[in-house]
């Protein structure tokens, strides 16, 4: 729980940022200007800065945490249904505060559309970024950035330290992805935003990826993807834990692993329940 909260907000802090604070105040300098939906006529220069301003900064914290409950509740990044659960999470909360804020902040001046007219139109524009942000992330998945955590069950992403490619390695194709010091037998995989963190029993190497692809690559490797976020190697389990109802892999490395309820029976007939 700690390793989430300190995840959103690191992402808050890299959207409000110089570059973040920049690209919302952009956008409502084109709102102002531009004056759409009747504020050009209701309200005057410096009245629509700053209605747009305020609906920009809070477009950008609801919309960041609309995408971050799409990922919370399972949906993997780079993935369409992610984009749109994110989408629709992002859209009724900004839709919510733009009415509240047209009613109560300014309804001596303004109407507030039907919500459902102010649904329509921000969930395009939403669904509009998020479309985007996924075709500008998907070239990178075929990179070859890697990096290297000195911490074999960190679940952390590792920060980039300019890794040269590694030589090829024998075993999985995916092993041939682990530099020099990171190599040796692979134990665990998950995903840790569009990287995917690969466990050895030496470290961890980030590396720009889609899980199911990684997974293909531990060609030759008997092992089982027991959440959407996560595969392990068969000789990485060293035992099942159960927590208040939840249901976790106990790894030779010490880390414990969370199994989702569609996997069970998949251990159960490999005899690990």
């Amino acid at each position: 729980m700690r390793r989430k909260a300190r995840k959103i907000l690191s992402t808050y802090r890299t959207a409000l940022s110089l570059e973040g604070i920049a690209i919302a105040g952009i956008a409502a300098l084109i709102a102002t200007v531009t004056g759409p939906f009747g504020t050009y006529s209701a309200m005057g220069f410096g009245g629509r800065f700053a209605y747009w301003g305020l609906i920009s900064v809070v477009s950008v914290l609801l919309g960041i945490a609309g995408f971050k409950i799409a990922r919370m509740i399972g949906h993997e990044r780079d993935s369409a249904r992610y984009t749109f659960v994110g989408s629709m999470f992002a859209t009724g909360g900004i839709s919510a505060a733009v009415w509240g804020l047209t009613r109560f902040g300014f309804g001596h001046v303004l109407q507030p559309p039907p919500i459902w007219f102010l649904f329509a139109n921000v969930f395009l524009i939403v669904a509009g970024v998020g479309i985007i942000l996924q075709l500008t992330r998907r070239p990178a998945r075929q990179g070859t950035d890697q990096t290297f955590q000195p911490d074999p069950i960190s679940g952390n992403c590792a920060t980039p330290p300019g890794a040269n490619s590694a030589p090829e390695t024998p075993g999985p194709r995916l092993a041939r992805r682990l530099p020099e010091g990171g190599e040796g037998t692979i134990l665990h995989l998950s995903v840790c935003d569009h990287h995917v963190d690969i466990h050895t029993e030496n470290g961890t190497t980030s590396v720009r990826m889609r899980l199911g692809d990684a997974i293909e690559a531990m060609d030759g490797v008997e092992g089982m993807r027991v959440h959407r976020s996560h595969w392990v190697a068969r000789e990485a389990i060293d035992g099942v834990v159960r927590e208040q109802g939840r249901l976790f892999l106990r790894l030779t490395t010490g880390a414990q692993v969370p199994v989702s309820r569609g996997a069970r029976p998949m251990l159960e007939e490999a005899g690990l329940l």
